[in-house]
C-alpha cells in the first residue's frame, strides 16, 4: 500500500541536518552506517545510543567490470 493509498501527505517532508537536533533532549540515537556511529556522541544528553551496522549504500562497492 503507497502513501496516497492511505492519504498520508508527505509534499511537505524534508531531510533535516544533525544541527537542527543540538537544542532537543534526544532519549535515544539510532546509527545505521559506520559512518556515522560516532555522531551519537554530538548529543551529550543521549541516554542511550544504538548502533547497527549496514553497508553504506553511499560507498560505490562495485567495480566497473561488475
Amino acid at each position: 500500500m503507497c502513501e496516497e493509498e492511505i492519504e498520508i501527505d508527505i509534499s511537505n517532508y524534508r531531510s533535516k541536518t544533525l544541527i537542527e537536533f543540538f537544542d532537543l533532549d534526544i532519549d535515544i540515537v539510532v546509527t545505521a552506517y559506520e559512518s556515522v556511529k560516532t555522531a551519537g556522541s554530538m548529543f551529550p544528553g543521549t541516554n542511550k545510543i544504538i548502533h547497527a551496522s549496514f553497508p553504506d549504500p553511499s560507498v560505490e562497492t562495485e567495480t566497473e567490470e561488475d
